[in-house]
This record gives C-alpha cells, sequence and structure tokens, in this order.
C-alpha cells in the first residue's frame, strides 16, 4: 500500500513539474538592428548599399520612395485596428429618392411578367397543369418589404447586399443591383492610402545585404523593420479539432532603424 501511495506520489510531482515548464510562455528576445547606407547622398540613377547587421527571424526593408513608406505600411497604418471594413446601407432618405425609379422599374416589371405569362399561358406544347405561372409586383409591397428588411442594414460588400436586395424585392435582380449601385451608401472605414499599403522587401536573415536604385530626386528614408516571433500560444483544444492559425496566438517584438538617403 506505501509503495503504491510513493509511486502515486511521484507521478503527481512529475504531472505538476511538467505543466510548469510547458505551461511557462517563453520571453521572446527583442530582435537588434542597424543599418547604414553607402553613399548617403547619390545621384539618380546611382546605387545605393545598404549595411544590415542583425539578429532577428525576420527582416525587411522600405527604402522610402513611393510605394515603400513605411508610414504608409500595413505596420504602421492599420496596428490594432480593424481595417477596410465595407459596409453598405440603405437609407430611408436614399430610399425616398430612389422610390419615383423604382416605381417605374416595377412597372416594365410586371410588364415582362405578363408577356411571359401570356406566351406560357398560349404554349401548347405545356401541359395547364405544368405551367407555373409568375406574380406581379405590387409597388406599394415592395417598398414597405425595403423598409422591413434592408433599410438600416449594414452589408460588408456589393454581391450580400445585391442577394439579399433581391430577396426583399421579390425577385427583380437586376434592379437589386442597380439600387445598390446607386443609391446604397458607403459607410466603410478604409484605412489603406491611395494605391494601396506601401510594401517593403523580405531580407534573407543571413544575407542582409541590398542595394537599390532611386530613380527621382529627393529625401528618402529607408526603414529597416527587425522581428522576432514567439512560439504559438494554443488556446482552447489547441490543433486537435482546429488546426487554423491566426496571428493572435503569437506576440511579436519589433525594432526598426532608419536612415535618411538624399538623391540628387
Amino acid at each position: 500500500m506505501m509503495n503504491s501511495y510513493i509511486k502515486s506520489l511521484e507521478f503527481l510531482i512529475i504531472a505538476v513539474i511538467a505543466v510548469f515548464l510547458f505551461g511557462c510562455e517563453k520571453e521572446i528576445e527583442g530582435p537588434s538592428v542597424s543599418i547604414t547606407a553607402t553613399p548617403s547622398t547619390v545621384n539618380a540613377g546611382e546605387m545605393v548599399t545598404f549595411d544590415i547587421t542583425g539578429d532577428a527571424e525576420t527582416f525587411a526593408i522600405f527604402t522610402g520612395d513611393d510605394g515603400h513608406n513605411y508610414d504608409s505600411s500595413f505596420l504602421v497604418i492599420a496596428d490594432g485596428k480593424d481595417l477596410d471594413l465595407g459596409v453598405l446601407v440603405l437609407t430611408n432618405q436614399r430610399l425616398d429618392i430612389a422610390e419615383f425609379w423604382l416605381e417605374l422599374e416595377v412597372k416594365d416589371f410586371n410588364e415582362e411578367i405578363k408577356s411571359a405569362n401570356e406566351d406560357l399561358r398560349n404554349d401548347t406544347t405545356i401541359l395547364e397543369s405544368d405551367k407555373i405561372y409568375q406574380d406581379t409586383v405590387v409597388f406599394d409591397d415592395l417598398i414597405a418589404s425595403l423598409k422591413a428588411n434592408i433599410v438600416g442594414v449594414e452589408f460588408p460588400n456589393a454581391d450580400n447586399a445585391s442577394y439579399n436586395t433581391a430577396i426583399a424585392m421579390f425577385g427583380m435582380v437586376d434592379t437589386a443591383e442597380d439600387l445598390v449601385d446607386d443609391f446604397f451608401e458607403d459607410q466603410g472605414t478604409y484605412l489603406a492610402p491611395a494605391g494601396g499599403y506601401h510594401k517593403g522587401v523580405a531580407l534573407n536573415r543571413f544575407d542582409l545585404g541590398y542595394t537599390y536604385v532611386y530613380d527621382t530626386p529627393g529625401t528618402y528614408v529607408a526603414t529597416v523593420v527587425a522581428t522576432n516571433i514567439s512560439t504559438k500560444k494554443y488556446s482552447g483544444d489547441g490543433y486537435k479539432t482546429d488546426r487554423s492559425a491566426t496571428a493572435s496566438e503569437y506576440n511579436f517584438e519589433r525594432v526598426i532603424r532608419q536612415v535618411t538617403i538624399v538623391v540628387n
């Protein structure tokens, strides 16, 4: 009995130690990086050599010219924010403006329905019991449906808005798409600068040398970003049932260093 108790105690101690060792998250070491440019003053079209040193898991360089400005990068603009969230909304005011046009669209749609029903009614190749006639649309019912189901609803994109609007408009697909395009308001939040986020170039951590040619005179700030990434922070049951991965499962330590280049 005593031996059994001792073995159980030993297993318990081992288990506690294992939880302590593996449950503690490893601290991330801060990366190090430095950058110099040779020469730092050049003429347009001449080559600049960047001498980069440091210790990190990943490195990237932003040369500072058009499309490669670190201050306009995803890392700076979108850090910690929900970004580029499209929100399409049909307001009561916009629906009021669209009503006259919608009434004409309903009349045209109903004329097409009546014509199609008449053609079907006169088609002797189909048994009457197999014929399915389409219903016309009552304009007041359509407006009431839009107000009840669409007005004030936030849609993430035009396709989603058009699909749901067409249902609320009793199958008037083409008119629904035009309503979304012409009368829905875009109330989204867009953080990306014109032309999109500026991009850097990933560097080989074992060969950090980089050369670049500036074509346009000006003063440019080149930026090197050094990053270390933590081990994965498992949540829930880890990868047992969900093997997807997101950036939120990791911690980051970043260091940036900059150098100014004057191009004549």
